[in-house]
């Protein structure tokens, strides 16, 4: 991920670096944020149930974790538990009825980050 960064940065100079994570790669991102100094971290589906994301530092930048609520690869259970005892500063958003790859609710993703995040975005 940071050769990337690196490399995004030598064609796009003065861009925000926002680092998005989708389940294994949620936790690269995690450990990556603060290396690039990210202006935004998103978290999707993180399997805190293998990686012990309170091992890392805590970003220094804005972090949105989102939680289907059918995961069937990462237990919800996990991720609400350890949303509440972690001491990370972070905010969270869960989506009912949802699966591990957000099937039939990438629309409805699309649609919280948009609202999320609309007004930052160039």
């Amino acid at each position: 991920m940071l050769s990337i960064v690196q490399e995004t940065e030598h064609y796009f100079p003065g861009y925000q670096r926002w680092l998005v994570g989708f389940s294994f790669g949620s936790f690269i991102a995690a450990q990556a944020a603060n290396k690039v100094n990210a202006q935004q971290l998103i978290t999707l589906a993180p399997p805190v149930q293998k990686f012990d994301y309170d091992l890392l530092p805590s970003p220094e930048c804005p972090w949105l974790v989102v939680q289907p609520e059918a995961d069937e690869v990462v237990p919800p259970e996990s991720v609400f538990s350890w949303v509440e005892r972690t001491r990370h500063t972070l905010d969270f958003e869960s989506i009912p009825e949802c699966s591990h790859f957000f099937h039939g609710k990438l629309l409805l993703l699309r649609d919280l980050l948009k609202e999320r995040y609309q007004p930052l975005v160039v």
